[in-house]
């Protein structure tokens, strides 16, 4: 019986060191996840920015096939923590070409914020913000437009400039990612 427990409980201490390890390589990590939803003629989404203030990028992954009709891509999340990544638990959803970055608004506090919009209808624009709080990804919505004619709508599209995303955003197809080193296309995309 005692041996028993003492199986049990060593099992128990191995299952919680692969759960909460750290993982060194968030796109090797994403594939193996991921792995029989895609093949290796898909594109993988890379988007890596500083959004907790650590010196390192989030590395946010995703599938081009992986989507939520017009609200954009689905998103997994891999926050640099001590040195490596942990995988959050939230998941979110994004356009790449409706989402920007933003600094901290807010006086004196450090950090970056995504900042995205959604079309709730034909003519209603709202805007979500996307920020890392500890191990988490948060998204709230902040504010909604309702446009009453075409040229407001437009110019307020036009005001997302997304092309600062070339420095930090990345799409490979999955067997590239496969064969190259998955390590190095990070540092590649960064946005540091």
């Amino acid at each position: 019986m005692k041996t028993t427990k003492y199986i049990i409980a060593f099992c128990l201490i191995c299952y919680a060191n692969v759960i909460f390890a750290g993982i060194n390589n968030p796109i090797k990590h994403f594939l193996s996840l991921r792995k029989g939803f895609y093949n290796e003629s898909n594109s993988i989404y890379i988007l890596t920015t500083d959004l907790n203030c650590d010196d390192k990028d989030e590395v946010f992954l995703s599938i081009d096939k992986d989507t939520n009709g017009m609200y954009g891509n689905i998103w997994m999340v891999y926050i640099s923590k001590d040195g490596e990544y942990i995988r959050s638990k939230d998941i979110i959803v994004f356009d790449i070409n409706r989402t920007i970055i933003i600094n901290n608004p807010i006086r004196n506090r450090k950090g970056k914020k995504l900042l995205t919009y959604v079309y709730k209808d034909k003519k209603t624009i709202q805007f979500r913000e996307i920020k890392i709080k500890d191990e988490s990804v948060e998204e709230r919505n902040i504010a909604e437009c309702t446009f009453t004619d075409q040229a407001g709508h437009d110019m307020m599209v036009q005001s997302f400039d997304t092309s600062q995303f070339s420095k930090c955003f990345i799409k490979e197809t999955a067997k590239n990612l496969q064969n190259a080193g998955s390590t190095n296309v990070i540092k590649t995309g960064s946005s540091s």
